[in-house]
């Protein structure tokens, strides 16, 4: 009997060790898990801010595609006008070449 009642009391310690084990175990998982949740929640403002930086990206972009779209319309016209001045300076300057030929050239 006295064995028997050792026997227990060795079971009921070692059930001891184990429960304070499990419960240590299980603390440390519960602060995994929190630590865990906290990851998340960073991960998800991250998210967040990327999907918001995203967004202002492609706004930014249309509105540089339309002031580029502008400057290049604005930049044609100005070499529309730039190549007619041109073309009347050119024009200008053959007449007086034909001016200063006619001057130059003897008359018989």
């Amino acid at each position: 009997m006295h064995t028997r009642k050792i026997e227990v009391n060795y079971m009921e310690e070692l059930l001891k060790k184990m429960m304070a084990k499990l419960e240590s175990m299980d603390s440390r998982f519960d602060a995994i898990d929190s630590r865990l949740d906290a990851m998340d929640t960073k991960i998800d403002r991250i998210e967040h801010k990327l999907d918001a930086h995203h967004l202002e990206n492609i706004e930014s972009d249309n509105r540089l595609l339309e002031m580029i779209h502008t400057l290049r319309c604005e930049t044609n016209v100005n070499f529309k006008k730039l190549d007619r001045r041109v073309k009347l300076i050119e024009t200008d300057l053959d007449h007086t070449m034909i001016q200063v030929e006619e001057c130059l050239t003897p008359k018989n």
